[in-house]
């Protein structure tokens, strides 16, 4: 290990090991300028201050119903814990926090809220097709123009930044419920059933849709990458899936956006 790896590994134990922060400080404070008015430990510990400023902010804006849910202390302590096992490694705040909906389904102190992980997942989602970029509408002519020949080995793509959800609780009116804009005392029933979503961007317009049985086979098929012949084997028998009417329907829907000729899987 060279002097910079060593210098940066203990950056990175002040900053987020708590249980070596204070040790590695002050192997740390050697390579650092001394203030007259304050100690190495301490400008270390401005610095973890506002990174955990920083990341905490940018998790409340990404999580809001999350939080609205479980209340800022709560939110702000299971926060403090995920920031400590899940550190940034891109130099832009939106690509942080993707991993908070498996991180609630294994914090203990949530789990009450058996729902919180799935509420999770659907806001990473909304904040992932928000930040996606933009894309042309795919014109269903343009399948009509495609040889017979070349059908099978379609490949479709669905819309940039787009996600599909499925939940046993209904978390697309928990979410609903707990916008700001929503002034009505909604009580929502964790029996009311589960729901299947696909979550994306319009151009401006955000959407979270409530997919049907087969629409959601169809568009996880699609996910995955799988040509039209490999889907159209996949599901031969399943009977209530018809292929040739769920494709122009998820087209004009909105939900595939391009597609390409590939190799059939």
């Amino acid at each position: 290990m060279t002097q910079l790896q060593h210098i940066q590994q203990l950056f990175m134990q002040a900053i987020f090991d708590v249980a070596k922060a204070d040790l590695a400080s002050d192997e740390l404070s050697e390579y650092l300028i001394h203030n007259a008015g304050l100690s190495p430990q301490q400008q270390i510990a401005i610095y973890r201050d506002s990174v955990y400023g920083s990341l905490s902010s940018a998790l409340a804006q990404i999580y809001p119903v999350c939080k609205k849910l479980v209340g800022d202390e709560f939110f702000d302590f299971m926060v403090s814990q995920y920031i400590n096992k899940h550190h940034s490694i891109s130099p832009d705040l939106a690509d942080y926090g993707q991993q908070m909906a498996i991180f609630i389904e294994a914090f203990k102190p949530a789990s009450e809220l058996v729902y919180l992980s799935d509420v999770a997942q659907l806001e990473w989602a909304w904040h992932k097709a928000f930040h996606a970029v933009d894309y042309d509408s795919l014109d269903i002519n343009q399948l009509a123009q495609v040889s017979e020949v070349e059908q099978p080995s379609l490949v479709f793509w669905l819309p940039p930044g787009s996600e599909l959800i499925s939940s046993v609780y209904p978390v697309d009116d928990i979410w609903l419920a707990n916008q700001e804009q929503n002034e009505r005392n909604e009580v929502i029933s964790l029996d009311q059933g589960g729901v299947k979503l696909m979550v994306w961007r319009k151009q401006y317009d955000m959407r979270i849709d409530t997919l049907k049985d087969d629409e959601w086979l169809f568009l996880n098929a699609i996910k995955e990458r799988r040509s039209l012949a490999n889907i159209c084997e996949r599901f031969v028998n399943h009977t209530e899936m018809d292929i040739t009417a769920l494709l122009p329907g998820c087209v004009q829907n909105g939900w595939i956006s391009n597609f390409t000729s590939g190799e059939i899987k």
